[in-house]
């Protein structure tokens, strides 16, 4: 046992953490407790209605966000085709970047990062289009083409003005079905390929079938560390560049239960699809929802994981209504489980339903809510009660 710490006393308890050497690896055992404790709340400190009452304020989808040292607030708008830029108050800076092939245009974001020396880059299907912080046009840095869906890790900045993004690596058979592997094309300040690093798979689990299936969640640190872990087990590996391995283990969670009125909903629309293709093999639904969901990490080095939650139904939904609609009647509100960069657990968040999050700095959580008409607002928080 390499020590014992972090006992002070915090709201709901003290944080109780047991390391572990071996060889070049650090085990991070949260027994109990967290730093920040247990009477933590967010209090909103913005927020960007999306309704159109003035071109500020005119949202239709907002896909990706990021944030540079400032505070200032830059988003790409997925509905309108557009990329904007906010000051830390809320007021609309510019508008910069517009759809198509030319110098500074794009067929679609995504994945947008703010450089640390400030210049935006912003993922375009087979390039990186790299802006300067007043949105001129700078350059466009090759990356690899292919099919690839927008990602929380499909563009990240280092820590030196590079970016690592995510490229295709390939594709191979496995059980019956395509997996496409994935790497991580590291790019310095000048869009010169410094190295790759392939995003690990799991070829001993099978492919997912349904949204809880357990499956290998995988992101990058801007140092670029592998973080990575298998959603039913809440232990998360940090590998480095130089092999050394961090392992975050938060003990004592169990897995939620997927009610009966949601799993039903689920099972009626994998039975909907089993009636309508009668060779498709029927798909089991299992009775509980893995430990995590998401991996995250934020510029700061702290981790973020989102953890499955118990889901509640929208209070518009139509009951009765087709059963391949039905599942999206139910939905989770985020929960994120925060560590500190060195593995101790800082606390629970838990953002409004409806709530996402997509950009995370020290206490303050920058994403969007969407009204009754689905009509994002741009809304910035901060974690209160520590």
């Amino acid at each position: 046992m390499a020590g014992c710490g972090n006992e002070k006393p915090l709201g709901g308890g003290a944080l109780v953490v047991e390391r572990d050497t071996t060889a070049d690896t650090l085990t991070v055992r949260n027994v109990s407790g967290s730093r920040w404790g247990d009477d933590l709340r967010l209090v909103e400190e913005l927020r960007i209605d999306g309704d159109g009452a003035s071109e500020a304020s005119m949202l239709g989808k907002v896909t990706a966000l990021n944030v540079d040292e400032r505070g200032e607030i830059y988003l790409y708008d997925a509905m309108l085709r557009e990329l904007r830029a906010y000051s830390p108050d809320g007021r609309l800076l510019r508008q910069f970047g517009r759809p198509g092939e030319g110098p500074g245009e794009f067929r679609s974001v995504l994945g947008l990062a703010v450089l640390a020396d400030g210049r935006i880059a912003v993922r375009d299907a087979a390039r990186v289009l790299v802006f300067s912080a007043d949105g001129e046009s700078a350059e466009a840095w090759p990356a690899g083409a292919g099919i690839m869906l927008p990602a929380p890790d499909m563009l990240a900045a280092d820590t030196t003005g590079g970016v690592f993004t995510l490229v295709p690596a390939g594709a191979e058979m496995r059980d019956g079905a395509l997996v496409f592997r994935q790497a991580y094309l590291h790019l310095d300040k000048s869009g010169a390929v410094i190295d790759s690093i392939a995003k690990p798979a799991s070829p001993d689990l099978p492919p997912p079938e349904t949204s809880f299936s357990v499956r290998r969640l995988v992101t990058l640190s801007p140092r670029g560390a592998l973080v990575s872990a298998v959603s039913d087990r809440y232990e998360i590996e940090v590998r480095a560049a130089d092999g050394r391995v961090l392992r975050i283990v938060r003990e004592g969670q169990s897995p939620v239960e997927l009610g009966p009125a949601e799993l039903a909903a689920h099972r009626s629309f994998f039975d909907e699809i089993a009636r309508r293709n009668p060779g498709e093999r029927r798909v089991e639904m299992p009775t509980t929802k893995p430990l995590l969901r998401t991996l995250r990490v934020a510029g700061d080095g702290r981790i973020w994981v989102r953890v499955h939650t118990e889901a509640i139904v929208a209070a518009d939904a139509p009951g009765a209504g087709s059963p391949l609609t039905a599942r999206d009647d139910w939905a989770e509100p985020e929960v994120w489980d925060v560590f500190d960069a060195d593995g101790d657990y800082l606390g629970r968040i838990q953002l409004p339903l409806g709530a996402s999050a997509l950009a995370m700095r020290d206490e303050v959580i920058w994403g969007t809510v969407l009204d009754g008409n689905d009509v994002p607002s741009v809304v910035r928080w901060r974690i209160a009660g520590r």
